[in-house]
């Protein structure tokens, strides 16, 4: 959020005096040094502190004391925030019958504040994890934070593009809008029809919660053009978050307006592929004060292309693969009085992949059928997706508690034609599948909580969701040669779908003594859901309806110790689940269950969080276990999918991570996950015995980036960097011979390794960057599928990443 925080402290440390001696100087400087002769926590947006000088301080004085001293005269106050730190931030409204609680309303930074190089070296971020404030350092467990501005200057505008670097997150993907996450190992594999990951937009649940629209894949690859930054929460969060939150929470914290100044900024790029095509991006925001202080409004847009680097010999096409991605944000912030505050958001993301980024390959070594990067198909496989959230936000501070409302209304659209390889290569003849999907939300959340930094914070709260689905599939047989329709329809069938959830929630927080709290939460939640299918399959028509309804309660117990200001050790144990639901129907066998349970998950972790000289060097590092129990698996007959309960898993593994700041402008981080993940017990539905590894989980992943930026006189600055990331060898889904229980093959996807850097220099708010993305042009596979009915059979169709990308940006801020 544009926030600078130095040192560290518990509570009392705000209250006690120390003798402090600071010389008038800039205002950033003066509260450095305060930070630092007192030992707490100090929060500023840099932007407001430009150009402003500090009084002199030479007395016996807390924190606060010398900090209001230091600002007397300017349009500056001070808020305490959690855990005694202080809030440095522009004077509110003299109006304000009651000040604004700086955990709910602290100033967004005009956007011209990230161009500039920052003198302050010690930073900290202040994330939502918890649907509090907090400084990322204080929040006990294993957050993740990566700023918007760092996935700018860094070009990473795609998960492939920075999802490896977050210790203990993967993914699957075809493509662009095919995206599965998992955390922590949490994953059936790439069949897997419902999400192991919660997805928010703020404070909005985005995506579907059952296996009917699409909610394993249907992750909203946002653009990073309006994000202000990116959380990751590793492990179950089923108490905050509710349903789908398994294995963990990615949440994209959108840019809010800033009520005091105009700002904005325009980026514009271009980037090509070796051997392939070229692609392009635009963006693009402006930040409009309508009220100074009251009112604001802020716009955004962007529009890119991904360059493609798949052909098709066969029909003489090349870089089919080639994706376009557009959408806008419109976002509105009032505050009528110092103790409310309204959000407005509307959000919408197109994608327009015109095909999978996977070539034709043989197993078991996946190596390229005919040449690399190419693939055999008689058409296109297009797949249009359309994402629309709308929201609505409003805080309220009640003198003695906040009141959060939040209501949100979310839309997806999927467009997808496929040729269907398995019935072709089987039958000798073409197949086309059509699979439109169509999926609304409604969601509204409502909470109340305590002022963060009491003794005993608590929280309640209830959530309500609904969700209408609509899925079709038509599958019909194609003349060779003029691929038009024969008449002859394998498949034509309807199954819309219903579900509404509703929970209670609540935590509470006990802080024993200044070094050692608990928190402790629970939910409980109900869940309807009511499918109707109808149509025809091989020629029997059918119609069936099926009712289910289940209840989860879930679980956290958190307890946190400070080592020291500087030092903390947690322990978490965490539960979370999916809902269950009815499965679907196949007339023309016997499925073994008409419903699917609920399936459900314990986390046991510790970890610590510490940082040494004056927070240059932070440390972060956990050890987790996790219990898997009715684990929902797609299971198939006669090539026809269902959904069944099925084994047991288990997954263990740490995960750490570094950042250094050894010198002005110098950031280095490093990264690594170790993940052992396997069945506690036989899953015979998919083909998966006790001790096999899921699917599709390395048990390594490492990342390392340098960034350095330096003064070159006084107009220029010039910066360079680069990363790698280490992806290591999976296995691909658990599989079974057709129409047998007999466990097939499974295929190792081997290790890959990404190198990316890049260099520029920038004058003002002007920055000009070039780039190369993947410059050892690794030929990372991220999934395989048969392309037959028989999974030990050639050929594999294998999802590769984008080779070696050179690029070009330019950047302007105002």
């Amino acid at each position: 959020m544009g926030c600078v925080a130095l040192t560290s402290s518990g509570a009392a440390l705000a209250q006690l005096p120390a003798s402090i001696t600071i010389a008038s100087q800039p205002m950033a400087a003066a509260l450095q040094s305060v930070a630092r002769q007192t030992g707490v926590d100090i929060l500023f947006a840099p932007a407001a502190l430009q150009g402003l000088r500090s009084h002199p301080v030479r007395a016996a004085a807390s924190a606060r004391e010398a900090v209001e001293t230091i600002i007397s005269g300017s349009d500056l106050e001070v808020v305490p925030a959690t855990h005694g730190a202080l809030i440095v931030r522009v004077r509110q409204k003299a109006a304000d019958p009651i000040p604004k609680p700086a955990s709910q309303f602290i100033e967004p930074p005009p956007d011209n504040a990230a161009n500039q190089l920052d003198t302050v070296q010690v930073q900290d971020v202040v994330v939502t994890a918890n649907k509090r404030a907090q400084l990322l350092s204080d929040v006990p467990e294993a957050v993740t934070s990566i700023s918007g501005a760092e996935l700018r200057r860094t070009q990473a505008r795609r998960f492939e593009d920075y999802l490896t670097k977050v210790p203990g997150l993967n993914f699957v993907s075809s493509g662009e809008g095919t995206t599965q996450l998992f955390i922590r190992g949490v994953t059936a594999g790439a069949a897997q029809l419902s999400s192991t990951v919660a997805v928010y937009v703020d404070d909005t649940p985005y995506g579907s919660s059952t296996v009917y629209a699409g909610g394993a894949t249907g992750v909203p690859d946002l653009d990073p053009s309006d994000i202000d930054h990116i959380e990751v929460l590793k492990g179950p969060q089923g108490t905050l978050y509710g349903a789908d939150a398994l294995g963990g929470v990615l949440k994209f914290v959108t840019t809010q307006p800033n009520m005091q100044a105009f700002s904005g900024h325009m980026e514009g790029g271009g980037a090509t592929v070796e051997g392939g095509g070229n692609g392009y991006n635009a963006s693009g925001a402006a930040n409009l004060p309508l009220i100074a202080g009251e009112l604001a409004v802020r716009l955004s847009g962007f529009y890119r292309q991904d360059p493609g680097f798949i052909d098709d010999p066969g029909r003489g096409l090349t870089d089919i693969n080639r994706s376009l991605v557009y959408g806008g944000r419109f976002a509105l912030g009032w505050t009528p009085a110092g103790w409310a505050k309204v959000s407005l958001t509307a959000l919408l993301q197109n994608t327009r992949a015109r095909n999978p980024s996977a070539e034709d390959v043989t197993v078991p070594n996946l190596a390229p059928l005919k040449s690399d990067r190419e693939q055999t198909r008689l058409f296109d496989s297009p797949k249009d997706y359309a994402y629309r959230l709308y929201s609505a936000q409003v805080d309220l501070d009640l003198a003695y508690a906040a009141l959060i409302s939040v209501t949100s209304y979310s839309t997806f659209g999927l467009r997808r034609v496929d040729e269907l390889l398995t019935y072709e290569n089987e039958f000798g003849v073409p197949f086309r599948v059509h699979q439109p999907v169509d999926e609304n939300k409604l969601t509204q959340e409502i909470r109340l909580q305590s002022a963060a930094g009491a003794p005993f914070e608590w929280r309640v709260g209830a959530f309500f969701s609904h969700e209408h689905s609509q899925q079709r599939q038509y599958i019909n047989s194609l003349i060779p040669i003029t691929l038009q329709p024969t008449g002859s329809t394998l498949a034509d069938v309807a199954a819309p779908d219903r579900y509404t959830e509703i929970a209670g929630f609540g935590d509470f927080t006990y802080q024993v003594n200044d070094r050692f709290d608990v928190t402790v939460g629970g939910r409980y939640s109900h869940n309807n859901q009511h499918l109707e299918e109808s149509g025809t399959l091989q020629g029997m028509t059918f119609s069936a309806v099926r009712s289910t309804s289940d209840n989860s309660a879930t679980w956290l117990f958190n307890p946190r110790y400070k080592l020291s200001a500087e030092w903390m050790l947690y322990a978490r144990a965490a539960s979370a689940y999916r809902p269950g639901g009815p499965t679907t129907v196949i007339p023309i066998v016997i499925v073994p269950e008409a419903t699917y349970d609920p399936d459900h998950l314990i986390d046991y972790e510790m970890g610590v969080k510490g940082s040494w000289w004056d927070r240059r060097l932070r440390v972060e590092a956990d050890l987790f276990y996790i219990d898997w129990r009715k684990i929902q698996l797609n299971e198939s007959v006669s090539g026809l999918s269902y959904i069944a309960n099925g084994g047991k898993a288990r997954s263990r593994g740490f995960e750490a991570s570094l950042s250094y700041n050894p010198l002005s402008g110098l950031v280095l981080t490093a990264n690594a996950a170790h993940t052992d993940a396997a069945l506690s017990q036989d899953a015979l539905g998919v083909g998966g015995r006790d001790g096999d590894p899921l699917a599709a989980v390395p048990k390594w992943t490492v990342s390392f980036d340098a960034s350095y930026e330096w003064r070159l006189n006084r107009d220029w600055s010039a910066l360079v960097g680069g990363s790698f990331r280490y992806v290591g060898n999976r296995l691909s889904d658990f599989a079974v011979e057709a129409d047998t229980l007999l466990p097939a093959d499974r295929y190792t996807l081997g290790s890959y390794r990404v190198g990316d850097v890049r260099s520029g220099v920038a004058r003002d708010n002007w920055r000009v960057t070039l780039y190369v993305k993947n410059v050892s042009d690794d030929r990372g596979v991220l999934l395989i599928a048969p392309e037959t009915a028989f999974a030990n059979g050639n050929p594999y169709v294998a999802s590769i990443i984008q080779p070696r990308t050179f690029g070009l940006d330019l950047s302007m801020q105002f």
